[in-house]
């Protein structure tokens, strides 16, 4: 009876850490350039591969606003100095529509990251990236001012 205890014992602590390490996981950052967001997986490092999908909330989760896949080298981005803008060149992404919410996720082959963003204009008029509430609602909020509902939720 022991065996049988310790196994069941072992399996959910090792359910819990599977849990702990899934996919997107993470934070990713996005900063404005050029009127457009700009996104970065902190402490990336070095993979195979990169992806990023940008993609409406208020929709169904197979919408897509924009997807880039590409080798990613030594050039994964990790700061806000080496980000993947929106669109990044290929002139195939649609324009992003101001006050709706967006989920951005990016991934590098060993960890991904998501940030929760929308276009919003401050009270000068300019574009910034606004913060994205608890009810999937667009803020005045700027996103990277002080930690959204996202990042508090997530305890980070």
């Amino acid at each position: 009876m022991r065996p049988r205890r310790y196994a069941c014992t072992l399996l959910l602590v090792s359910l819990g850490a599977l849990a702990g390490s899934r996919s997107g996981d993470g934070v990713a950052m996005a900063v404005l350039r050029d009127d457009l967001p700009c996104f970065y997986l902190p402490s990336s490092g070095a993979a195979d591969t990169l992806q990023l999908t940008v993609r409406p909330l208020r929709h169904r989760n197979d919408a897509i606003s924009w997807r880039l896949q590409r080798p990613a080298g030594d050039s994964a981005p990790a700061d806000s100095a080496h980000c993947i803008p929106y669109g990044d060149s290929t002139g195939n992404a649609p324009p992003l529509r101001q006050a709706e919410p967006y989920c951005a996720t990016l991934e590098n082959g060993k960890q991904s990251g998501r940030v929760y963003f929308c276009l919003a204009s401050a009270a000068d008029g300019q574009t910034m990236l606004g913060q994205v509430d608890e009810r999937g609602r667009c803020s005045s909020e700027p996103l990277n001012a002080k930690p959204g509902f996202w990042r508090h939720w997530l305890g980070l």
